[in-house]
């Protein structure tokens, strides 16, 4: 049985070392998604519970950001289809933009990927309800799994479905193969095919990152989509 406690923090604003972000709110700690190619395990993780859902701390921050008339930027980034719940509040919120991270477009990938949260296609018709509801809209698109270089068409078919959606900017990201998440996402990758390891492990590369930096950028084009940073986001060589 797992408890949860509340505690009242003396600040929930966090610095940032985002490179277009000043500060950061993580009013939960720990995570209930448990995606495998998570850079924050260390952060712990809660069971497969519906927190916000119960609790609805995010929507109460929300809340406060509209009592005190807030004009400053602010952006959220989820992979949670129950961002749909605040569209009242988003409304009410000057200066908002809403992402949702898509890695996929195979829902049971998705699912082996990030176990706990709303698969793909789900994500893809959330994303639709905020943009229809007129509010801005970014996707989050990464990692950039190391399979795409191979099947650049995947990675056409997730853009495709994105720029259906209404969205016009995007992020995107290189997996992060530091050796801290390596040793967690070892264990799945040795479940693969060879050849399928054999991608993941060379995913590292200058070489693998070039060409999927290609493969982005015409993809961007394409479907007239603006790449945020205007780069693939890239944690560097191991």
């Amino acid at each position: 049985m797992i408890r949860f406690k509340e505690i009242k923090a003396k600040s929930v604003l966090v610095t940032s070392k985002l490179p277009d972000t000043d500060y950061v709110i993580n009013l939960y700690t720990g995570c209930a998604i448990g995606c495998k190619y998570c850079y924050a395990s260390f952060m712990g993780r809660f069971a497969n519970e519906p927190i916000e859902s119960k609790h609805k701390l995010t929507r109460r921050a929300l809340q406060l950001l509209i009592d005190h008339k807030w004009r400053g930027r602010v952006g959220i980034l989820t992979k949670s289809i129950l961002v749909t719940r605040d569209i009242d509040l988003f409304k009410q919120i000057p200066c908002i933009e809403v992402g949702m991270t898509v890695t996929t477009t195979d829902d049971a990938l998705s699912r082996f990927l990030e176990p706990r949260t709303s698969v793909t296609s789900e994500r893809l018709k959330a994303l639709k309800t905020l943009t229809d509801a007129s509010l801005r809209t970014y996707a989050f698109v990464g990692p950039l799994l190391p399979h795409f270089r191979y099947a650049p068409n995947l990675l056409d078919d997730l853009f495709a479905r994105l720029a259906k959606t209404g969205v016009k900017e995007i992020y995107a990201e290189h997996i992060n193969m530091k050796r801290y998440i390596m040793e967690r996402l070892d264990p799945a990758i040795a479940k693969l095919p060879p050849e399928a390891q054999a991608i993941y492990r060379q995913a590292k590369t200058r070489e693998h990152k070039a060409v999927l930096d290609e493969i982005v950028w015409g993809l961007v084009k394409k479907y007239g989509l603006t790449l945020r940073l205007g780069k693939v986001i890239d944690h560097g060589r191991i």
